[in-house]
């Protein structure tokens, strides 16, 4: 075990993920601050109900929970807190990296109710696909949406993203036919 800014974690998954940083977004490691930060915005079953769980489902968040919360962002390589403004606001991530294949699938999540909907996360997704196609040499990245997140779909509309423009900036990264 050893101590990774102030939390303790297993030594063989340390990692030093660069910070990105946005225009109001900041992609950077857990410390051990996002602690106090994750366990005060809690878990709002409005929120949570987005990553799939039923209202009814939701369980307050406790110190464990968010202790775990921070050593797993920590121990995953391709895992980011979303700091909005100097603030804790969520994370995201690239789960499932393969870098034979070149592609990962993503999640994000927001946690401050005050802050969603606000553009914070399109801006997010933006800096991790910026990443994962320019400095991790991806060509592929998926994401899950649920049927019942209008505003998901919405922020991963072409239109939010801005995706044609991007991917017409990225078109030598990206493989076809098997190229």
């Amino acid at each position: 075990m050893a101590l990774h800014q102030g939390t303790i974690v297993p030594a063989a998954v340390l990692r030093s993920a660069p910070a990105i940083p946005g225009r109001n977004v900041l992609l950077r490691t857990a410390t051990l601050d996002d602690i106090a930060a994750r366990l005060a915005l809690g878990s709002q079953p409005e929120i949570i109900q987005m990553f799939g769980v039923s209202k009814t489902g939701v369980k307050p968040m406790s110190r464990e929970k968010a202790i775990g919360w921070v050593q797993g962002i920590i121990s995953n390589p391709y895992a980011w807190v979303i700091e909005v403004n100097g603030a804790f606001a969520g994370e995201i991530r690239l789960d499932r990296v393969d870098q034979t294949d070149r592609r990962a699938s993503m999640a994000i999540g927001m946690y401050d109710a005050n802050i969603v909907g606000k553009g914070y996360g399109s801006e997010a997704i933006r800096l991790l696909l910026q990443y994962a196609f320019a400095d991790l040499d991806l060509h592929r990245i998926g994401v899950r949406v649920l049927a019942y997140n209008h505003r998901a779909i919405r922020r991963h509309d072409t239109k939010v993203l801005n995706l044609p423009a991007f991917l017409e900036q990225r078109r030598n990264l990206f493989l076809f036919d098997g190229g």
